[in-house]
């Protein structure tokens, strides 16, 4: 998946369609439900950070174009090693 932004993340949860119930109540927007809101935002924060110069290329990887690490899954713990590494790094 390429790297989203924070707030491609919070309006993709906004678009989808989906039933989540807490305290046995219906919420009807994950983002801005108290007892989810602050979660959300720290996810999106971390969707930030992907494009941030300074941590950026820690987060993601390309192949052939810059993808998400956070959306990636590793199925070996081969595949778990830095994809940007350099040998000896």
């Amino acid at each position: 998946m390429p790297a989203r932004t924070g707030r491609q993340y919070i309006e993709g949860l906004r678009e989808q369609r989906r039933e989540v119930w807490l305290r046995g109540e219906r919420v009807k927007d994950v983002t801005t439900q108290p007892g989810l809101a602050g979660g959300v935002r720290a996810i999106a924060s971390l969707y930030d950070m992907q494009h941030d110069a300074k941590v950026g290329r820690e987060m993601t990887y390309i192949s052939p174009t810059r993808l998400a690490v956070i959306a990636s899954v590793c199925h070996s713990s081969s595949r778990a090693t830095r994809k940007n590494s350099k040998p000896g790094e």
